[in-house]
């Protein structure tokens, strides 16, 4: 087996999300500045969006 598999699918399935992540909470951000959405409802949203994050990342790691 090719050993650039392993790096392959590590950038698939970690940094792929991780940018999305990354995308979706700077457009959050954008939002928030503009006074679109109010503060308090940005910082749920974005806790939120975090607590998710990690969760999906450690049931990978366990299951």
């Amino acid at each position: 087996m090719d050993s650039g598999v392993g790096y392959g699918l590590l950038i698939i399935f970690f940094s792929f999300p991780l940018a999305l992540f990354t995308i979706f909470l700077g457009i959050l951000s954008l939002i928030w500045k503009q006074g679109l959405i109010p503060g308090p409802i940005v910082l749920v949203v974005a806790g939120g969006a975090v607590l998710f994050y990690v969760y999906g990342f450690f049931e990978t790691q366990v299951f």
